[in-house]
């Protein structure tokens, strides 16, 4: 499980996640699930899913109302209104992490961009690390620094 993040929104990294998963299936034939942990900027509702990540985290034991029939299961964030930090630092976030570690091959979660949100260490913590999408025309050392500190102190 890894989670994809960018320095800062609009850089592109749910679109690289997202085609990484797919390309993950194709290459691999296994079971892959994209999440769309992006509290700030969701993409928008993912027709026929019958669960969000919003719904998950509340509840992590309605997990199995997640359709794992298919290589690859996507799991949009949702619209209810939830309390994304703390829910994030409880068990029910661990609970479901061990759901996709136990149900899925490989996860990737496409997180909130860095300099937007604190939540992004702590959907890190469980995982095995973060990649950074960075558009190569506005890298800044900024921006790369933070990257860099926020990696380094999950080490």
């Amino acid at each position: 499980m890894v989670v994809f993040s960018s320095t800062v929104s609009g850089e592109g990294s749910s679109f690289i996640s997202y085609n990484i998963a797919r390309h993950m299936v194709y290459m691999l034939d296994r079971k892959i699930c994209w999440v769309d942990g992006n509290f700030r900027n969701p993409q928008p509702r993912l027709a026929g899913s019958n669960i969000d990540f919003r719904s998950l985290l509340s509840d992590p034991d309605s997990f199995h109302k997640l359709d794992v029939g298919s290589n690859l299961a996507l799991v949009p964030n949702g619209d209810s209104h939830v309390r994304t930090t703390n829910l994030l630092s409880s068990e029910n976030y661990s609970t479901l992490i061990r759901h996709f570690q136990e149900n899925f091959f490989f996860t990737i979660i496409d997180a909130p961009s860095i300099l937007d949100s604190v939540d992004i260490t702590r959907i890190c913590a469980p995982t095995m690390g973060l990649v950074v999408v960075v558009e190569s025309r506005s890298s800044s050392t900024k921006s790369s620094g933070t990257a860099s500190m926020l990696c380094s102190s999950r080490a």
